[in-house]
């Protein structure tokens, strides 16, 4: 938690009121969320290096670019930011394999400095709705997205993943890419970020404990 309120303090944000309520929302694994026609829409071939691969066939991008992130490396390269910083450079390929407003069709989405699929979308738009309510209504309260307790549907996500819908459909698609570019949503980013941070320390720390 003292890494969590450092990074917090350093950034100048200010934690929403409870990260619980976005990782409450549950996701759907990506095993049972994409398919081929006719029962889909998803790509399922073979990449340059052989391996089969899930993607979109729609005019969006199935990878990510290799440019530096400038916010990604602002967080990693300050001491402030202490091991949360050092874990972001690492898993962000020092900040040039993912970024905060990366979005393409791998696995029928992919997206954010993390690299999310459709599974943890409920929980990094609910940590968005925290962040900024008001903002959030503007860009998807017209999308009709449905919603159980609170979350968006996990059913709808992966339905709409498997149907490509997630990348290809215009409509959507523009309304989650300017949600990409708002300051508030990459703090969101950062907030899901911290939780999957302090969950992987908690793991290699209860691991060590077996150890012993």
């Amino acid at each position: 938690m003292k890494t969590v309120l450092t990074v917090i303090a350093w950034l100048g944000l200010m934690l929403v009121a409870d990260t619980a309520l976005a990782q409450a929302c549950p996701g759907i694994s990506n095993s049972q969320c994409r398919a081929t026609p006719p029962s889909g829409k998803l790509l399922h071939n073979k990449n340059s290096k052989g391996f089969p691969i899930w993607t979109t066939d729609c005019n969006q991008p199935n990878s990510a670019g290799h440019e530096l992130d400038p916010l990604c490396h602002q967080i990693a390269s300050c001491s402030a930011s202490g091991a949360f910083g050092k874990f972001l450079q690492s898993v962000t390929f020092d900040c040039k394999g993912k970024h905060f407003e990366g979005y393409f069709g791998l696995d029928g989405m992919t997206f954010g400095i993390l690299d999310w699929t459709q599974d943890n979308l409920p929980r990094v738009l609910k940590a968005y709705q925290l962040r900024n309510g008001e903002r959030y209504r503007e860009l998807f309260g017209n999308l009709d997205i449905p919603t159980k307790n609170g979350c968006v549907d996990e059913r709808w996500v992966c339905e709409s993943n498997r149907q490509a819908r997630l990348t290809c459909d215009p409509t959507f698609h523009s309304a989650f890419a300017e949600s990409l570019r708002e300051p508030d949503f990459k703090k969101a980013q950062i907030d899901v970020a911290l939780d999957a941070y302090e969950g992987r320390r908690g793991a290699s720390s209860r691991r060590l404990a077996a150890d012993v």
